[in-house]
């Protein structure tokens, strides 16, 4: 298994437990587990070549859902 790999499994399974962790309303979770979403996502695309310039792409769903 690749690191990237490996770092979509741990996105997936960051999205799960955020899914979860809506139910408990805990606030402080859920910040973290956003932030460490978006940490992951940013390890992706930063081992992905840019396809597009830069003021062209997209932000990644992790950005885009908080």
């Amino acid at each position: 298994m690749t690191k990237i790999d490996c770092l979509v499994e741990v996105a997936k399974k960051l999205k799960e437990a955020r899914t979860l962790g809506e139910a408990c309303s805990d606030r402080a979770l859920l910040y973290f587990l956003d932030m460490t979403i978006v940490h992951v996502c940013d390890s992706l695309e930063s081992h992905q070549e840019p396809k597009e310039p830069a003021k062209t792409r997209r932000l990644s769903f992790a950005h885009a859902s908080l």
